[in-house]
Order: C-alpha cells, then sequence, then structure tokens
C-alpha cells in the first residue's frame, strides 16, 4: 500500500509497501510550522486481489510552538535606579529557562528582574527548551550607567520693570528625565513643575529656591536666587517735587526729594541764590541732605535742575524739572 500524508499544500508521499512489508507498523511524525494547517492524508493499495482497504495502523502528529521553541528572544527594561533592569522573555513558550546576567548571576525563572553592583557592559545570556526539546538561546549586551547627578540651577530676573512685577525665569537644571520640580518663590507661593514666569504682588527682595528631586535614583539638588523687582520707572513722569525742606535731623522730611531706585537715570544739580552750585549727584541718585562740605547750608532759596531718562521696553523717555525748594530749619 501507499500513504499521502501532510499539512495544507505539502504532501509526504510513500513509495508502496513489498509484500513482504505486509504487517508492518509504520509510524509517520510530522512537525507543524502553524497551528491553523489542516491535516490531510489519503491510503491507497493492496494487499492481495480481493483486498479493498488497507488499515493504517499509527498516523501520530505532535505539536510543537516554533516561535517558543526556536527562539530564546527577551527585551530589557530600566528598572529602578540605573543599575536595575528587567528582562521579559519575548519567545513564545518554553519549560525551561537559563538566564546568565554577565556577573555571575543565575536565574531559572521566565522573567528577571536583576541588580548590578557597579555600572560597566554586562553580557544577558538566555537559554530556553521548548516543546519536543528543541533548544534555543540569545544573548545581548546591557550597559549600566552610574546615576545621572542633579544641578538645580536658573536665572531670574525683571527684566522690564515697564511690564510690572513678573520675574522671567530660565531653567538651567541638569537632571534625569521624570524628575520632580518644586519653586518656593519666597512670598508663600509653591509651585511644582515647570516655570517659566511668575508675578508677585508688590515690589520687594525675595528669595527663590528651587528643589529638583530624582525619584527614581534618589538624587537631589538645590539652587537659590535673590531677585529684586523695581517698581515701574514711569512713575518719575508724575513725580511732583517738594518746595520746601528741613534738614534739621528730626527724621522728618530731611533730604530733597527722595526717588527709590532712581540709579544713574536721574542727574540734580542745586545752585544758591548767587550762582554757585552747592550739590550734585550723578551716576548714582542721591538726594540732596541740605549741606556742602559736611556743613549745613543757610537757609533760604536754592534753585534745582532735575534732569531724568526713563528706559522703558526698549525706548528712552527723556525730561527735566526746575525749580526752587526752600530750606528751613538747617540749624545754619
Amino acid at each position: 500500500f501507499g500513504l499521502d500524508l501532510g499539512f495544507g499544500y505539502t504532501f509526504l508521499r510513500c513509495k508502496p509497501t513489498s509484500p513482504d512489508s505486509i504487517g508492518t507498523r509504520y509510524v509517520v511524525t510530522f512537525q507543524a510550522t502553524s497551528t491553523s494547517h489542516t491535516i490531510k492524508f489519503t491510503n491507497w493499495g493492496h494487499v492481495t486481489g480481493s483486498s479493498s482497504e488497507v488499515i493504517v495502523d499509527d498516523v501520530r502528529m505532535f505539536s510543537s510552538d516554533s516561535s517558543g521553541a526556536a527562539v530564546a528572544s527577551f527585551e530589557v527594561l530600566q528598572e529602578g535606579c540605573a543599575s536595575t533592569i528587567t528582562a521579559n522573555f519575548t519567545g513564545g513558550t518554553a519549560s525551561s529557562y537559563e538566564w546568565t546576567m554577565g556577573d555571575g548571576a543565575e536565574y531559572d525563572t521566565e522573567n528577571v528582574t536583576h541588580t548590578y553592583a557597579a555600572a560597566g557592559s554586562y553580557e544577558v545570556t538566555l537559554a530556553i527548551t521548548g516543546a519536543c526539546g528543541l533548544t534555543a538561546s540569545s544573548t545581548q549586551t546591557v550597559v549600566v550607567s552610574e546615576p545621572e547627578p542633579v544641578l538645580a540651577q536658573f536665572i531670574a530676573g525683571q527684566w522690564d520693570p515697564c511690564q510690572g512685577l513678573t520675574v522671567s525665569v530660565q531653567d538651567l537644571t541638569s537632571a534625569p528625565a521624570g524628575s520632580v520640580y518644586t519653586w518656593n518663590m519666597g512670598d508663600g507661593a509653591v509651585i511644582s513643575g515647570d516655570l517659566a514666569s511668575y508675578t508677585y504682588d508688590t515690589v520687594g527682595i525675595y528669595t527663590i529656591v528651587l528643589e529638583v528631586e530624582d525619584t527614581i535614583c534618589g538624587a537631589s539638588g538645590t539652587y537659590t536666587q535673590v531677585v529684586e523687582l523695581k517698581p515701574d520707572p514711569r512713575r518719575l513722569l508724575t513725580a511732583t517735587v517738594p518746595n520746601v525742606f528741613s534738614p534739621n535731623g528730626d527724621g522728618r522730611n530731611d533730604r530733597f526729594f527722595m526717588i527709590p531706585d532712581a540709579g544713574a537715570s536721574v542727574r540734580m544739580q542745586v545752585w544758591n541764590r548767587y550762582g554757585g552750585l552747592v550739590y550734585e549727584t550723578r551716576g548714582g541718585y542721591v538726594p540732596w541732605d541740605g549741606r556742602v562740605d559736611s556743613k549745613p547750608v543757610p537757609d533760604g532759596v536754592y534753585f534745582y535742575v532735575i534732569e531724568y531718562e526713563v528706559p522703558c521696553s526698549g525706548t528712552t523717555t527723556k525730561g527735566e524739572w526746575k525749580g526752587a525748594v526752600q530750606v528751613v530749619g538747617s540749624g545754619s
């Protein structure tokens, strides 16, 4: 007799048996490459002239998961700090697993999590036994680096007082992805995450503290900067110059024309009634204390010229005030 047997469109075609083989048991074994194939077989033949059928004693099929048996693939995931990895078997099914981690450690589970004691390059190998006793192995190189340090740093400032009490922030921090940022703005406000700007309620001096934490590896860093918020310089355009002051040291009205934070944007000259220059301030504005050469000037009328240059949003407004101020109670 003869036998045709196969899967899908693939057939094993056997030659007819010889007369002296009658009664011999034949075992035909296939290893499928897919579980979706249809088993097909045809038997035919004659033992004697009156035979009409031949019994096939055994057609035995063995299932085999070729992906699990032939491929020992795995993927490496970073978990925990930089020295801890997770390796997951992705090759299908297997009956046994042998992991060697490259540092002497071994495991026999399907998936492993392993922590290396030091940074370096390690060869991770997985050997498996699959269905029908087939074996396979795979190797990957795993590079373990030292945890990235956290360097918290930023630049903050009121770059343009004409735009209000807003501080612009440029973050220069170097830290691993996923690090947590916490900003303490110095006025009671605490902000988490990215920060590009912040607006205060009043002028003043504030201490900004940035704390950055790498929640995976535990490293952290802190950076502090003091910022001073100044009032809008355009207030000079509506200022009113006093016409009298009393530099007698009583703590009230002792200086002529106080302008906080005037800096180099304001210049002032003061003359006596004879045309003599008694006071001048340039470069950094300082109000007049009613003295010349550390001595009080006589009571009377003095003449002034105050010039100002107000820088605002890229432009400068210039102007001046001229007038007279009366000194009283100077003690001279």
